[in-house]
């Protein structure tokens, strides 16, 4: 494999949940302008794996699982009936707090980049990964990638999953390395590229709240980053942002995604809160706080 060494896309941060519905139909998704390379669209595939479950009420659909597309302009909206989004119950997708080294806050500038996402930076590499809530994998891409601060290291396997709950709440992780047997399975189609593209799921699969996705994140075979990506998103509407529309919009995919960016700090209950809020922040930018946490 080639080795990636220049800076992945941000119009990435939309490839999966944000085209769905055009490639479940069979067409090609290059006219909203958001693939970095080849075809202009992402790939749709066979999952391999049919829905082992009704979440949400897609049964208003004829059965069609409901999935969140984007105009390319900011909006968001759903392929058919979106059900009402019930009390979410969320999990930490991870078991354990104490392995956290440093917490990546969403919606910041980092590296120049506009990041809707934050994720994690752990003290192992071999953790458990879990999904958040109940949805379905709606996307995935399989990308080979060294480390962005050194052309000489080897390319590594790295894994994007994008989860959707029928209601319009979605969920990203990046920087998975090892996948889950069931999840590996599920994503045998997706093809490893040279670059970030991604793959639209047809159709989506379900999983479960606090179902395994991976087993090992980041790099480990030159620099060591024990890290990975997670952002929770709420299509629905609009979310609160002290960055104004236009300028987010004016940093392209990722600021229009970031419109949606919710602080994922508070979803899993006042003690994790507490924690996650008290943890280290790594990056420079990290002083300028985040655009969706107050």
């Amino acid at each position: 494999m080639t080795r990636l060494t220049g800076r992945r896309a941000a119009s990435l941060a939309l490839v999966a949940f944000g085209l769905v519905a055009a490639a479940c139909g069979g067409q090609d998704a290059a006219n909203n302008g958001q693939q970095e390379s080849g075809n202009g669209g992402p790939v749709a595939a066979n999952s391999g794996q049919q829905d082992s479950g009704n979440i949400g009420q897609d049964a208003a659909n004829n059965g069609q699982i409901v999935t969140w597309m984007t105009d390319g302009n900011g909006t968001w909206f759903p392929n058919g009936s979106a059900p009402p989004c019930p009390d979410m119950d969320w999990s930490l997708p991870i078991d354990d707090l104490g392995i956290v080294e440093a917490v990546l806050d969403p919606g910041q500038v980092r590296g120049g980049d506009y990041k809707a996402h934050g994720g994690f930076r752990l003290m192992i590499s071999d953790v458990m990964v879990r999904s958040p809530l109940d949805g379905y994998v709606v996307g995935a891409a399989a990308y080979m990638e060294g480390q962005p601060d050194d052309p000489s290291s080897p390319a590594e396997i790295q894994y994007i999953v994008d989860i959707q709950h029928p209601c319009g709440f979605a969920v990203r992780f990046d920087h998975l390395k090892v996948l889950s047997p069931e999840i590996a399975t599920a994503l045998a189609s997706v093809p490893i590229r040279d670059d970030s593209q991604g793959t639209l799921l047809n159709p989506p699969f379900a999983v479960r709240r606090g179902q395994v996705i991976a087993t090992t994140v980041g790099h480990t075979e030159f620099k060591v980053n024990r890290a990975f990506d997670f952002g929770v998103f709420d299509l629905r509407e609009v979310q609160p942002n002290r960055r104004s529309r236009d300028e987010l919009l004016s940093f392209g995919p990722s600021g229009q995604l970031g419109m949606y960016a919710v602080c994922w700090l508070d979803l899993f209950g006042a003690d994790n809160a507490t924690m996650l809020r008290g943890l280290p922040r790594t990056t420079t930018e990290a002083a300028l706080g985040s655009d969706v946490c107050s």
